[in-house]
């Protein structure tokens, strides 16, 4: 995508921006919330922060890998790869996921808006 300028903005894990932009809007703040609500049903906070910050690192690495071995790109064709290394998640679905844990996490304090992690928003203006 070269327009920089997305609803969403870019989603980033330990240095890796979500491969999935969408040029919808997708509320994925109430989302994150609903899944952090819905968790707090069944897990403590702690637990919490454990299981979303693991589910991003597992993404990532895999994504990361795959990468790696087919080019070093996240290429239409590598992204495919990984979406089906992952139960054959679409490409929606991966993207809310992707975008919920960073927000989640982000909420959480597990991780900081930095360099690596985080929410990144551009602007034409």
């Amino acid at each position: 995508m070269n327009d920089l300028t997305t609803p969403n903005g870019l989603s980033f894990f330990n240095g890796t921006p979500c491969p999935i932009i969408s040029k919808d809007k997708i509320p994925f703040e109430k989302f994150a919330m609903d899944m952090l609500k819905a968790g707090l049903n069944e897990y403590s906070i702690k637990e919490l922060k454990k299981i979303h910050y693991e589910q991003m690192v597992d993404m990532e690495s895999l994504l990361t890998k795959i990468c790696k071995k087919n080019n070093g790109l996240t290429t239409n064709r590598n992204i495919k790869k990984w979406l089906k290394t992952m139960d054959n998640r679409s490409e929606f679905d991966t993207e809310i996921l992707w975008y919920c844990n960073v927000y989640i996490l982000l909420k959480l304090k597990v991780i900081e808006n930095d360099n690596y992690n985080g929410m990144v928003f551009y602007s034409t203006n």
